[in-house]
């Protein structure tokens, strides 16, 4: 059975500073969709961050509503328990284990969403939804308010505004909690030690993949749940492409190997870049470059 990554007590923290906020308008929310890899193989998954940020569960086909000053003023509607599913995909916590371990007040099962929704956003004139960010979601979200909308015949009520919902909770996202900043922390820490790590390791003959071996072993033995992410390990010519990634070419003495790549704890990342010679030695010309890089980032920090 899995648990919760961080204490539940965070999460409805962020949720009781946010709803004052939102005065008197819904919120919806909806779990990253899944992505198919090639056949029946799926990317592994990775939560929205707005979703983890106020919910801490990490399950796919998820939605999140909170209604200010209603009961109940949380609701979420998640994948049920089902023992076949289980057996191939691993643990789910369904509705009643929704409500037991993460504190929401009442759980449904996803399926539910059409019929219930429309039912729980009446009353509200307004509600804060980001659209066309996951397509599966909008689908289920734009028609329970077309329902709501019927429902409501000649009252006068049209179709409810609707407010961008990552540009509302961004705003509470930019200053960070000590909870925050100790995920930040660490997320920092095991990304320069995996940088040290590669540094140490890197010599003419490696390979750009077998560099990116060296982080992800310390990424993930130091404790990360992924890299933040796709790592740049770029040698050569490779290290002015901004976004290479092909990380698949032999690094040359003489030749500078540029790394970019962060650690995730918690949904938090280090993100460092660095650029250093494979044979551990700037030829002269590289190392007049390096000092004119050092002397533009102090005159601008």
């Amino acid at each position: 059975m899995r648990t919760p990554l961080e204490n539940i007590s965070i999460f409805r923290e962020r949720r009781e500073r946010i709803i004052p906020e939102l005065r008197g308008s819904a919120l919806i929310v909806a779990a990253h969709p899944e992505k198919i890899r090639n056949h029946d193989v799926g990317f592994s998954y990775r939560q929205d961050s707005n979703f983890y940020y106020l919910t801490g569960f990490e399950e796919p086909h998820s939605i999140l509503i909170i209604r200010p000053g209603q009961t109940p003023e949380t609701v979420m509607f998640v994948r049920p328990r089902d023992r076949d599913k289980e057996t191939w995909d691993g643990f789910r916590f369904g509705p009643e284990g929704v409500e037991k371990r993460f504190g929401i007040a009442k759980a449904y099962p996803i399926a539910e969403f059409p019929q219930m929704a429309p039912q729980l956003l009446k009353g509200f004139d307004s509600v804060h939804y980001r659209i066309r960010k996951n397509y599966e979601a909008d689908n289920l979200v734009l028609g329970a308010l077309e329902t709501l909308k019927g429902m409501q015949g000649r009252t006068g009520f049209g179709f409810l505004t609707i407010h961008d919902a990552d540009t509302f909770l961004g705003e509470f996202r930019l200053i960070k909690t000590e909870p925050e900043l100790v995920n930040l922390r660490q997320g920092c820490e095991i990304t320069a030690q995996g940088h040290l790590a590669a540094m140490k390791f890197t010599k003419p003959g490696v390979s750009e993949r077998q560099v990116q071996a060296v982080l992800a072993h310390h990424f993930y033995s130091k404790g990360a749940a992924r890299e933040g992410y796709n790592y740049i390990v770029a040698s050569g010519d490779s290290a002015t492409t901004l976004h290479y990634n092909f990380n698949d070419q032999p690094c040359k003495s003489g030749d500078l190997l540029l790394i970019d790549a962060g650690a995730e704890c918690n949904y938090f990342t280090g993100d460092i870049t660095r650029t250093f010679p494979v044979n551990g030695k700037f030829t002269h010309e590289q190392a007049e470059v390096y000092q004119a890089v050092l002397k533009v980032q102090k005159a601008n920090y």
